[in-house]
């Protein structure tokens, strides 16, 4: 039987799995906890989940401290807002000290639902491929979101992994 869950769901399960592993991981969100899926690890790990409202650029420079003090920050939002809203903060806080922070986005290009127009993106792969030391992941499926998580929560350096909203 095929499975039938969207990329965020499985990310949100992953997620989970990922931060009974390693203690170091702290999820941090922008009121994006449910929509983003991460709510499953946020119920899970309240101590180690960090809301920050609707506040992306605070929430990527704190996200820049905690990886000074040798946490694994994990930024969860939309890509609208990681690539754009918060873009300075992300460059400049993040990658240009090429702090151990990880950008997971959910709703990429053009299937954002209900959620309309303004938190489209299209274009954050072209604004953050011109940002130093960041790596850009986009997974096909969820066998390849695993892998990539896992081998993105192993890097010592700022990542960015894309995830799709649609089932």
């Amino acid at each position: 039987m095929k499975e039938n869950f969207s990329m965020r769901t499985h990310y949100g399960v992953l997620m989970k799995k990922f931060m009974v592993k390693n203690k170091r991981i702290v999820i941090l969100g922008a009121d994006t906890f449910g929509g983003t899926h991460v709510k499953f690890a946020s119920e899970e790990f309240p101590r180690r989940s960090i809301n920050f409202g609707i506040s992306e650029q605070n929430m990527m420079a704190a996200a820049a401290g905690l990886a000074s003090t040798n946490k694994i920050p994990i930024v969860n939002t939309y890509g609208m807002f990681a690539s754009m809203r918060a873009l300075e903060m992300l460059r400049t806080a993040i990658c240009l000290n090429n702090a151990n922070v990880k950008i997971v986005s959910s709703h990429c290009g053009l299937d954002v639902g209900q959620d309309g127009p303004t938190h489209q993106i299209i274009e954050d792969i072209s604004i953050l491929r011109s940002i130093p030391n960041l790596k850009i992941l986009t997974p096909m499926d969820k066998y390849e979101l695993h892998s990539q998580l896992d081998w993105m929560i192993k890097y010592n350096g700022p990542v960015y992994l894309r995830t799709i909203r649609r089932k």
